[in-house]
């Protein structure tokens, strides 16, 4: 309910001080970014996969207040992060169409500008599995560690086509209660961010190959139609020769006619 629910300031204890900017304060609600647009220095011996795993995890406060938008933030930027992914993938595509054919001249126009349409998700859906049978206690007093399993379904228009991105990676909530109230007093939310990563990025992969498979395709069958109908209007269009047999016949009787009058 902490994740899925728009009840979050109920779980939390009304009898301490929150800090909204603090990560380190005791008591603080923290949950990950979950963005790609975090601008976080680039340190000397991490690669681009690594720096872009620990922008996803970089940690955001919330206060009783706003706890409420937790589940509706993570949904957006989830979002918002495949996309960057998508975007990245289908301009690297384009880039290797390009090469391959040795300039744009070469490769088919009408398949660029299928790759090169904005695309924008319609729909996402997130949900969040409470593993149950793996709570444990917590590094913290009266802390437990509840893990869980979070999905994120995304619906992205392309064409006429409604293509399917399926997320999915582990996390955990801890938690430590209040004894007055036995109300949280400070709530750490963390994804496997690694997992995550890879995931978006594979499922951006199979994306942006379904819709080069949905466009070559839609080119294909639009040439079909376009030859079937050439060729239907072509031969509408011709005009069938008079037959030489029924011209000299024609002749013939003309001529007879003449001579019997």
């Amino acid at each position: 309910p902490l994740l899925s629910g728009t009840s979050v300031n109920s779980f939390l204890s009304k009898s301490v001080f929150w800090s909204t900017e603090d990560p380190t304060a005791e008591h603080v609600v923290l949950f990950p970014s979950l963005s790609l647009e975090h601008h976080v220095t680039q340190p000397i011996d991490i690669n681009l996969k690594d720096l872009a795993a620990l922008n996803l995890a970089i940690p955001i406060c919330a206060s009783p207040e706003n706890s409420n938008f937790i589940p509706l933030k993570v949904l957006h930027n989830v979002q918002r992060s495949f996309q960057i992914l998508v975007d990245a993938r289908i301009r690297s595509t384009i880039a290797a169409l390009i090469s391959q054919h040795q300039g744009p001249q070469s490769a088919d126009p009408r398949l660029l500008e299928i790759l090169s349409t904005p695309l924008h998700p319609s729909a996402t859906v997130t949900t969040f599995r409470v593993r149950r049978d793996l709570v444990k206690p917590g590094l913290k007093f009266n802390s437990l560690i509840v893990p869980f399993i979070f999905e994120a379904v995304i619906d992205v228009p392309v064409l006429d086509k409604i293509m399917t991105a399926t997320i999915e990676t582990q996390g955990t909530i801890e938690g430590t209660l209040n004894a007055m109230d036995q109300l949280l007093c400070w709530v750490d939310i963390r994804f496997d961010t690694s997992e995550l990563l890879r995931v978006m990025m594979e499922q951006a992969r199979l994306m942006v190959k379904k819709i080069l498979v949905h466009g070559t395709e839609r080119i294909a069958k639009q040439y079909k139609t376009s030859m079937h109908h050439h060729h239907h209007h072509t031969f509408n269009n011709t005009s069938t020769p008079s037959s030489p047999v029924n011209g000299q016949h024609q002749l013939t009787k003309n001529e007879s006619s003449s001579r019997m009058a």
